[in-house]
């Protein structure tokens, strides 16, 4: 947890997956967001409660910002859809990839914008 420093907004990501790591950590650096990522559960358990350390007795803008992320439903490849498009048929079944990134990266976008905005709005 060490991309911190420097930047009012941070947002702890927990994935296993290094690549998408990256490209979230991009994303939300271009918004002002300081990002640190962790890749597995254990460390994420860990990292979620140093975070709640910080302010015992109510969940830190970081927090939430942890939960938003892990409810935002992202989606590198959708197996399950493609399985059932492919069963019904389907001859491409994977070229739904591009809109299932771009809904994630705006779930997960606007859910961090709406979580920052009503931080802001608590102050």
């Amino acid at each position: 947890m060490d991309g911190y420093a420097g930047k009012g907004h941070q947002v702890l990501l927990i994935d296993d997956d290094s690549e998408f790591c990256e490209l979230m950590t991009d994303y939300l650096d271009v918004h002002s967001f300081a990002v640190s990522s962790v890749h597995t559960g254990t460390a994420g358990i860990e990292a979620a409660r140093r975070l709640a350390a910080r302010s015992p007795g109510q969940a830190s803008d970081e927090l939430c910002r942890l939960i938003v992320l892990n409810t935002a439903s992202i989606q590198l490849i959708p197996a399950n859809v493609a399985a059932v498009r492919s069963s019904l048929g389907c001859a491409a079944p994977f070229d739904i990839l591009p809109a299932v990134w771009l809904t994630s990266l705006c779930s997960a976008g606007l859910g961090l914008a709406a979580a920052w905005a009503l931080g802001r709005l608590r102050r």
